[in-house]
């Protein structure tokens, strides 16, 4: 690789793609791909693609996430933290553009569903997903005020998508 185009951290990259391609049949996804998100001390990092559609952006997402049919790469290198990736792993999510949140559930349970999953216990997890929701005391229609006690099939696309990235940032 070019030295320009290596990544500037004392950390290993959270992310790095080394001349990726990716091909199916004779269909070429992405071809030569090379980035790096570097590891920034004492920050966070949160990764956004964006792209007209069919450039790419979910075959790239698809292969951070190491999920099939997208993983592993035709060619080049895709590394989480200086390791190559090889199946999905509890390091790493990504939000699918179709909604996957329980219509049976509100909102507020969705968020907490990933701590309802590794056994936290009720009032905590609770707690834990109302502190990054906001409140009201209304009913209908869905707005930012009762949200929470919604449930997300009454819920804009915007506000699913909300849900679902609420429910990534604080349980997986």
């Amino acid at each position: 690789m070019d030295p320009a185009l290596e990544c500037p951290t004392e950390l290993p990259p959270v992310v790095e793609f080394k001349n990726v391609t990716k091909k199916f049949g004779d269909l070429t996804v992405i071809r030569n791909v090379t980035f790096c998100v570097p590891d920034l001390v004492n920050k966070g990092e949160f990764i956004a693609i964006l792209g007209p559609s069919g450039c790419g952006k979910s075959t790239v997402l698809r292969l951070i996430a190491g999920l099939r049919p997208h993983h592993p790469a035709t060619t080049g290198e895709v590394l989480i933290a200086n390791k190559p990736v090889g199946d999905p792993g509890a390091d790493r999510a990504m939000v699918f553009q179709d909604y996957t949140s329980f219509d049976n559930r509100t909102v507020e349970d969705n968020v907490a569903f990933g701590l309802e999953c590794r056994g936290v216990p009720t009032k905590e997890r609770r707690e834990q997903a109302a502190s990054g929701l906001p409140r009201s005391a209304s009913t209908a229609p869905v707005t930012p005020r009762n949200f929470p006690t919604s449930s997300p099939a009454g819920c804009a696309s915007a506000w699913r998508s909300r849900d679902r990235l609420l429910s990534i940032r604080r349980y997986c």
